[in-house]
């Protein structure tokens, strides 16, 4: 009897692999206080801070900036709080005196600009003199909440002593490099909890910026939804954040992160629990999906996601690291206990997460504080720094698809000086950006906190990943203000910087086309005119900056 084999070949992509590269191999030499990815110099390329500005040539190699040494602190958040151009710190410091005694200070440092980018402490000239006596200030992060123009911040504060949870801070902009505690008259007292990692991000779709606190000791979450006058309503119960787990723990989260990851036009929250297994009826991450209107609602997909609830995970951080236009999941341990680990979780695109960690040569390792995610080397592919117990060290992405991409910085008009409000902050903080392709729908928002959570800041630069598509049918910008411009027919594969404050006219005897200028990068913009073409008029606004002006014809073109 002939009996016939079968073979079944089983064709696995090859994906996408990260490499370690140790940051001395980069010209890192001396790392303090918690590194971050920032545009420290503004010239949109992505920079390295790690108690230095160390600035990237643009292929990864980094140059240490001696005067940028900074006096110290803890989580840092960069955003530009006097709108000169240049992104400046804020940090807390703690100083414990015994277990019953503790005191905290939040902390300024303006970047000083060139020729020495220096970095100056504030603190005193912003009024940020408080001594925090009992109080351990955790978190920092930037938002607009009143879309002036000027940059306010909200700052965590964690337990002291243990499980005792006292009540956070929101601080207001005065417009003059000073501050002031608003957190009475905004709303955001009357919450005595051990606050953790704070992730702001517009979730309602109303363009006011809002406030997740993820919260631990077993208390509940808070979620400040902005009214637009000033005050916030904490709506966590409402909404279906607050955390409900099981016998033993409710809450209990030490970041989360916002992140479109269904590609539907919401922002959707995702938040690892320190939780423990072993326990019967303990409790498990949260994977909320934002129902959208009318009530934007918020439905848990974690039991159908695929993704493990590993112990002890913190500072979670979306990136789509392949480019195929969805975000993916990553997040780490941080205690290091016994099976705990960091995990990278492919987005497959159907609301469902595979487990790529080892395939992506991202180990498991043991104790991971925090990941920052950002293209380093200039080739659209994501590359990672994720410093873990007796290392720090980039892993560099291989690029291994086809897979296209775009990279976009974004000014605001609050960066010429005597700008009249309203204004868009200068970091630009509070846009969303969303590019359409074929049908393809991918939207990101600038919303950075020190820790995107908890300790995994976000850069500043939005990244796009387009799958196969080459290009973008139309990118969708709305800014903190209202306005909305739109791009159209926009090549992949580019980093864009686009200026609030840069207005192209053309006019051509048929209605005014308005687009702002993707500046700072030849060939990255053209726009098709149609009409009669015979004697045209060609009118370019540009702050008086010199610009070249070709129109192509059927008999050629003329400059």
């Amino acid at each position: 009897m002939m009996q016939i084999l079968t073979l079944i070949t089983i064709l696995i992509p090859a994906g996408i692999k990260f490499t370690e590269a140790p940051v001395t191999e980069r010209g890192i030499d001396e790392l303090s206080g918690s590194p971050s990815f920032v545009d420290y110099n503004s010239d949109g390329i992505i920079d390295f801070w790690a108690g230095y500005a160390y600035l990237n040539d643009g292929e990864g190699n980094f140059a240490k900036q001696p005067a940028s040494k900074w006096g110290g602190g803890r989580v840092v958040c960069f955003a530009d709080y006097d709108n000169d151009g240049y992104p400046d710190i804020l940090t807390t410091r703690r100083i414990s005196v015994d277990t019953l005694h503790d005191t905290c200070y939040i902390l300024l440092y303006r970047n000083l600009g060139p020729p020495d980018w220096g970095m100056e402490d504030v603190s005193l000239q912003a009024g940020l003199t408080d001594t925090i006596l009992n109080r351990d200030l955790v978190d920092v992060a930037w938002l607009d909440y009143d879309a002036d123009g000027w940059l306010d911040f909200y700052v965590s504060s964690y337990e002291f002593p243990m499980s005792v949870g006292h009540e956070d801070y929101l601080y207001h902009n005065n417009g003059d490099g000073t501050f002031t505690d608003v957190s009475s008259q905004a709303g955001i007292l009357g919450n005595e909890v051990c606050s953790r990692g704070i992730s702001v991000g517009d979730f309602n779709d109303d363009n006011r910026i809002d406030i997740f606190v993820s919260v631990y000791r077993l208390q509940r979450n808070l979620l400040f939804a902005n009214k637009g006058d000033g005050t916030f309503d904490e709506v966590a119960m409402e909404k279906g954040v607050i955390g409900e787990g099981g016998l033993f723990y409710r809450g209990h989260n030490i970041g989360a992160c916002w992140g479109d990851y269904d590609n539907d036009g919401h922002l959707d929250l995702f938040t690892p629990i320190t939780h423990h297994p072993g326990y019967p009826g303990d409790s498990t991450n949260h994977l909320w999906q934002n129902d959208g209107p009318p009530d934007y609602t918020f439905t848990d997909y974690i039991w159908d996601s695929g993704i493990y609830s590993a112990e002890i995970g913190s500072a979670p951080s979306w990136a789509d690291y392949d480019n195929d236009g969805d975000l993916d999941l990553y997040w780490v341990n941080l205690y290091g206990s016994p099976g705990a680990q960091g995990w990278l979780y492919r987005n497959e695109g159907d609301s469902r997460f595979t487990d790529v960690t080892s395939l992506t040569g991202l180990k498991n390792w043991q104790r991971k504080n925090y990941a920052l995610w950002a293209d380093i080397n200039s080739d659209g592919f994501l590359d990672a720094y994720i410093p873990y117990e007796g290392s720090n060290s980039f892993f560099i992405s291989d690029a291994g698809n086809d897979n296209h991409w775009l990279l976009i910085k974004v000014i605001g008009k609050a960066s010429d000086t005597g700008f009249t409000e309203p204004s868009t902050n200068a970091s630009a903080i509070g846009t969303r950006i969303t590019a359409w392709a074929d049908d393809l729908c991918v939207m990101r928002e600038l919303a950075p906190s020190a820790g995107n959570g908890y300790g995994s800041p976000f850069n500043h630069f939005l990244h796009f990943g387009l799958g196969y598509h080459n290009l973008v049918d139309s990118l969708v910008v709305r800014f903190p203000t209202g306005e909305v411009r739109t791009y159209e027919y926009v090549d992949a594969d580019q980093m864009l910087v686009i200026n609030e404050r840069q207005i192209i006219t053309y006019e051509v005897g048929i209605p005014v086309i308005q687009n702002p200028l993707l500046s700072q990068y030849a060939d990255i913009w053209v726009v098709p005119i149609e009409g009669d073409l015979t004697n045209p008029e060609v009118k370019v606004t540009m702050d008086g900056e010199e610009v070249a002006v070709e129109m192509e014809g059927a008999e050629g073109s003329e400059a």
